[in-house]
């Protein structure tokens, strides 16, 4: 079979946008909950498309998914990175949504998509040059998860997500997998988007009831559509090094830096758990980026 091409999709959104802000406001009943940290703006997006311009030459095309119009960045070249809004691919009765999740649950219905397609959160980054076999040899997706012999921890919102996730890849694939628990890396993730029609023809009835506004402890995750291949045997191992994964509960901001310099890994994810001072480490994360990024990239407006 002939390899079809590799798209990236990178998912983003800017909680100091007004529009946005007004639409969340309306929206958030429930206002015991502080949600905003999961908002956070950290102006890196640039350093995320000049890493994918530097390191990442087998992309055949960048979907950045957003909101809204207002939430696309003033000095993006549109003409460059096709931008996709949430009305473009989810459907009307789940819009307005603030949740990551139910955005991961319809990223295989980007219209244009490739079958092959990469999926990035905002906090990740192609740190050094690679090619196409992190994420696919052929058309197999290059999975970094491993079996576990313990259960997931359910006292923990994001370890519920997983178990939910796996259980649902279990129903899709017709299998029940021999241990209790897959436990993937969270970095660029290599994605199918036949994978997705499947789940849902399967599975349509289960996924509708887990669609929600704001995260909640019900729903699946973006592995859900990775642990179906995985559990079906249908993934190439990863090699060792190509991921690195940081947040400031074990790294401080100033190590993360250091690490953005200097680490030899081909994917680094910066995720935000743990940030104290979040001033201080928004300015050294970027300083850093800075310095390995400093040119301006085809996604950015002359």
């Amino acid at each position: 079979m002939k390899n079809t091409p590799i798209d990236l999709v990178v998912t983003y959104v800017d909680g100091t946008d007004p529009v946005w802000q007004e639409s969340y406001a309306k929206y958030n009943t429930d206002k015991t909950v502080n949600r905003v940290p999961e908002y956070r703006i950290w102006d890196n997006l640039r350093y995320l498309l000049r890493a994918v311009d530097k390191n990442m030459p087998y992309v055949n095309n960048v979907f950045l998914v957003v909101a809204c119009e207002s939430q696309v960045p003033s000095w993006l070249d549109t003409d460059k990175i096709k931008v996709v809004y949430h009305r473009d691919f989810i459907p009307e009765e789940y819009l307005p949504t603030f949740c990551s999740t139910t955005i991961e649950m319809f990223l295989g219905f980007i219209p244009g998509l490739s079958e092959n397609f990469i999926y990035s959160n905002d906090d990740m980054f192609a740190l050094n040059p690679s090619t196409s076999k992190i994420f696919f040899r052929g058309n197999t997706p290059v999975i970094s998860h491993e079996p576990k012999e313990t259960p997931y921890d359910i006292k923990l919102r994001y370890e519920c997500h997983l178990r939910n996730s796996l259980a649902l890849a279990e129903k899709a694939a017709g299998i029940k997998y021999p241990y209790p628990q897959v436990h993937p890396r969270h970095n660029m993730n290599p994605m199918r988007a036949s994978a997705y029609r499947e789940i849902w023809d399967r599975c349509g009835d289960d996924l509708r009831k887990i669609i929600t506004r704001f995260r909640e402890w019900r729903t699946c995750n973006q592995f859900l559509f990775s642990f179906y291949d995985y559990i079906q045997g249908n993934y190439a191992p990863i090699p060792k090094g190509t991921t690195k994964f940081t947040n400031f509960k074990k790294y401080s901001a100033e190590e993360i830096a250091e690490i953005i310099r200097t680490s030899e890994a081909k994917l680094i994810c910066i995720n935000d758990k743990g940030v104290g001072d979040f001033e201080k480490a928004k300015a050294l994360i970027n300083a850093a980026l800075h310095e390995k990024f400093p040119d301006k990239g085809r996604f950015e407006k002359d």
